[in-house]
């Protein structure tokens, strides 16, 4: 009974309360060359938003807002009262830039004079998301955009059936952040600070970065690596640095014996830096190899849960065919794969980043703030 209580008032604030707050606020008249930035769960600025942000910044004709909610962070008063200081400056801004989905945003009656830009948290097209699912939303998250940006041409109908929008909607201007990859300074820095942080020397860096295991609120990390037979077998030539996905945060101790092999990244380097200064990513069903293709190294897929998984979640291509590069289950295999790296051939990696990859070229930043100009 109090269950369904909750549940009554919760729909009565995200289709009565929040739509006429909005209505009232949105009486004001927009502020022109207003930008706002929505984080739904992080506590920071996302990686997503960084070099947007920076953009609109160095023009001081725009002014900047940023909101977090810390979805699942705080209490439900404390989230509702953020959301409701959210709606009051969404009502009054000009272009808005959400990078997932948001059943607030979509609930409210959003002003033609707003332009909602969605960059997504993720290239590429991985695993299913939204409406490709095989279940019924319960409140609508995808609703209001007036751009969303994808990084190929080949993703585009993927984000269409995920968030129910058209073509005129889905835009393959290219990802925000892979900016960075394209910038040789940057790149160069990064594999300095990275080697000076975790005093790698001239052992191959090897990432381990999977994605999360179980519902985004109750995130697990993937515990499956067996540290002793990895350390007998590499420690020599490797080090492996783990990165998990942002919204884990109970993380396994490596044990004292294996932490100049194994490291913990600890939030202390970005995800950028990793992968820019790594030899080697391990990944499993995580979007960021879509992001590594672009330096064209080798991958492995440790994907030792695979039917699992498919099973929860599932793709949007086959998981063997899509793959470019070997696919792994046991210690045994994994370990192989990585000795093996060195004869890695990278043709399947190029064609992987021509296909899911082709609109990040170290301009996508500049472009989606054009083409969002060129639409007003």
């Amino acid at each position: 009974m109090i269950r369904m209580f909750k549940k009554l008032i919760k729909q009565l604030i995200m289709h009565i309360y929040f739509p006429l707050y909005y209505r009232i606020c949105a009486m004001r008249k927009v502020n022109e060359k207003s930008v706002l930035f929505i984080e739904v769960r992080l506590e920071a600025l996302s990686n997503n938003f960084t070099l947007l942000y920076q953009y609109f910044n160095q023009e001081n004709e725009f002014r900047i807002k940023t909101h977090y909610l810390h979805n699942g962070k705080v209490s439900e008063m404390a989230y509702l009262s953020r959301c409701k200081k959210m709606i009051k400056d969404l009502a009054a801004s000009e272009y808005v830039f959400l990078n997932e989905g948001s059943n607030v945003v979509s609930a409210v009656p959003l002003r033609k004079e707003t332009k909602l830009i969605q960059t997504w948290h993720g290239c590429g097209a991985f695993k299913k998301f939204g409406h490709s699912l095989d279940k019924v939303l319960e409140e609508p998250f995808y609703r209001n955009y007036s751009l969303v940006t994808v990084s190929s041409p080949e993703v585009v109908w993927a984000y269409k059936e995920a968030m129910q929008v058209t073509d005129e909607i889905v835009k393959p201007v290219g990802v925000s952040r892979t900016d960075l990859y394209f910038d040789q300074q940057f790149i160069r820095n990064a594999k300095k600070k990275v080697n000076e942080t975790f005093h790698i020397g001239n052992k191959k860096i090897v990432l381990y970065a999977p994605t999360f295991r179980g519902e985004a609120h109750q995130a697990k990390e993937a515990s499956v690596l067996d540290y002793k037979y990895l350390y007998d077998l590499l420690y020599k030539d490797y080090v492996i640095i783990l990165k998990y996905h942002p919204v884990v945060q109970d993380l396994i101790e490596i044990p004292e014996e294996y932490q100049s092999f194994i490291i913990n990244n600890d939030n202390q380097c970005t995800i950028e830096e990793l992968l820019c200064a790594s030899d080697i990513c391990i990944s499993d069903y995580s979007s960021l190899i879509f992001e590594y293709a672009l330096l064209e190294r080798p991958m492995i897929f440790y994907a030792y849960d695979e039917q699992d998984y498919i099973d929860q979640r599932g793709f949007y291509y086959g998981y063997e065919e899509f793959t470019p590069g070997p696919i792994v289950k046991t210690k045994e295999e994994l370990a192989q794969a990585i000795m093996d790296a060195k004869n890695y051939d990278l043709s399947c990696v190029k064609a992987f980043k021509d296909k899911f990859m082709s609109s990040c070229d170290g301009n996508a930043t500049k472009r989606i703030v054009q083409y969002i100009m060129q639409e007003d």
